[in-house]
């Protein structure tokens, strides 16, 4: 939900324990933090909520059990979840701008679900059931961690921190690692980066004492670390082309390795590398086949860079249409508030007349009431008629964006599967003249067997030398096991594309039926709240008032 009326009486009873969070709880925890005195606090009290652009919030000291609903505060940089009963993290990982998180004084067990969380520079897990330092890799902006109080006994979990190069601020206090006298020596020497251990600043006399005590230690991790480095990089290169390869649908095709597969289900032709002939046209065949994969390649990454361009395009158009429904909803809601805050204090002053004026004709006030509280639902219908005209617009809009972006797809994808169509043709034409030579060189070497000083001929080799019928039957399943491989690759391929343009369709369709949905529920509500909160400042008056009314 992005935008919720301050005042909602959807509030939780204090007096009920919480064991997950709502939306309720949220908007309760984010009013907390709003200013309550002065101009602040006076303009704070007509402010809409709107949580997509709530920066802090604080949760804690509400027995929550289990982490949830925290997607809407998309733009969340602090949050404060401790001295709850949390014992699993999750459900945070779209929390991507997050720089602050406190889960201190709960009962998790393991350190994870963090992997989205890049932008964390402070990360406090005080007082958990936690026994291992883990699952933080990608973390790299941390800069103070805070895990005391927990079960880790084997001090070299501190080794696992040596990666992070900002962190400064480091307590493992209350651990049992933590009770040898040694240990804050230990500390500072694996972890020369930070400056303060359990709040206390380290010494370059300590820096050297533990230096000299755990020297040939720290030689074994250095040297454990460069081996680790070195794999780190390698797999990390991997998985960045393996993910490039994928998202083109160009896996395998910048190596041999689409060539090596031709081979490794064809006995036959494998049978004929026996001679040293076939092995030279072999080589020449590897090279032309992997020309050609190179070439085929180049073709899927100029393809892969125009859907990323097609894609760039039609995401920035979707942005701009939102972004300019939301300053027209803005300048709605601004007006509203407007209106709204002079009928509050309008009210306010019918309310105290009423009060101080025992002897006031009841029916009169209980006609400028009711023309009060109609002209207050006339304006709160004119803004949801606004409001719900603007999300219209909006959603016609990107109907459109959508139609289009559909067709452009469409056409790209069939204009690659049209394309990849004749590459796979000539991989599958040189597959063909490989094979129309491989009959001529064993024909030739079939002719040399006649002869006395013939090359050197393996035995298994002599009988289809031997047999043309059976020579023939080798090269024909050769051929069939190798195009076969070529047109599964090919059908692989296509199959992809044609999924991953249905899959984008209907992710087009799903987000904008749910986000229309949403905001219509979210203009209702947010207008119901403000007559809500109407009603509750304004009603009753006078007994005698009231009664009036009622009938």
């Amino acid at each position: 939900m992005a935008r919720i009326i301050k005042r909602c009486r959807e509030t939780v009873n204090d007096y009920i324990t919480p064991t997950y969070i709502t939306t309720p709880i949220i908007i309760k925890a984010v009013e907390a933090e709003k200013p309550t005195e002065g101009i602040a606090g006076e303009f704070a009290g007509y402010e809409e909520i709107v949580l997509r652009k709530v920066l802090s919030v604080r949760l804690d000291h509400l027995n929550i059990m289990k982490i949830c609903n925290l997607e809407q505060l998309s733009n969340l940089t602090q949050l404060n979840l401790s001295n709850n009963k949390i014992e699993k993290i999750e459900h945070i990982d779209t929390l991507v701008h997050l720089k602050e998180l406190d889960m201190s004084f709960n009962r998790i067990e393991m350190i994870e679900n963090l992997d989205d969380l890049i932008n964390l520079e402070t990360l406090s897990l005080y007082s958990n059931k936690i026994n291992q330092i883990e699952n933080l890799n990608t973390l790299k902006k941390l800069v103070t961690f805070n895990i005391g109080k927990n079960l880790i006994q084997n001090r070299e979990n501190i080794f696992y921190l040596r990666k992070f190069k900002k962190l400064r601020y480091l307590n493992m206090n209350g651990n049992e690692c933590a009770k040898k006298t040694d240990f804050r020596l230990f500390v500072v020497t694996f972890l020369p980066q930070i400056a303060f251990y359990d709040y206390i600043h380290v010494t370059e006399i300590e820096r050297i004492e533990g230096n000299d005590r755990f020297s040939k230690r720290l030689q074994d991790v250095r040297d454990d670390e460069l081996v680790e480095v070195l794999l780190d990089k390698k797999a990390e290169a991997e998985a960045i082309e393996m993910n490039l390869h994928d998202a083109s649908f160009m896996e395998f095709m910048t190596s041999s390795t689409f060539f090596d597969s031709l081979f490794e289900k064809d006995a036959d032709g494998r049978m004929f590398l026996e001679a040293d002939r076939v092995v030279r046209r072999y080589n020449i065949y590897k090279d032309e086949f992997i020309v050609q994969t190179k070439k085929f390649y180049a073709f899927g990454m100029q393809k892969y860079a125009e859907r990323k361009n097609e894609i760039a395009k039609f995401l920035a158009a979707v942005e701009k249409a939102h972004q300019e429904t939301y300053d027209k909803s803005q300048d709605a809601m601004e007006r509203f508030s407007e209106k709204k805050a002079r009928i509050l204090k309008v009210g306010e002053t019918l309310n105290d007349s009423a009060k101080s004026e025992p002897n006031a004709d009841v029916v009169t006030l209980s006609e400028i009431y009711l023309v009060h509280l109609q002209y207050f639902n006339n304006i709160i219908n004119e803004t949801k008629m606004e409001l719900i005209g603007l999300e219209m617009t909006l959603t016609e809009r990107i109907q459109t964006l959508n139609s289009t972006f559909e067709k452009a797809l469409a056409e790209h994808i069939s204009d690659f599967i049209y394309d990849i169509k004749y590459y796979f043709a000539d991989f599958k034409a040189i597959v063909e003249f490989y094979i129309e030579e491989l009959e001529e060189i064993v024909k030739e070497l079939a002719q040399s067997l006649l002869k006395e000083d013939h090359p050197y001929i393996p035995d298994e080799l002599i009988p289809y030398l031997e047999d043309k019928s059976k020579a023939e039957v080798a090269f024909s399943n050769s051929y069939r096991v190798q195009t076969q491989l070529v047109r599964r690759r090919q059908n692989r391929m296509t199959n992809r594309a044609k999924k991953w343009l249905e899959k984008q369709i209907v992710n087009l369709q799903r987000d904008e039926t749910v986000r229309n949905r949403q905001k219509i529920i979210e203009i209702n509500h947010y207008l119901e709240c403000s007559l809500d909160e109407y009603e509750e400042r304004f009603n009753p008056l006078r007994p005698d008032v009231t009664a009036a009314l009622d009938n």
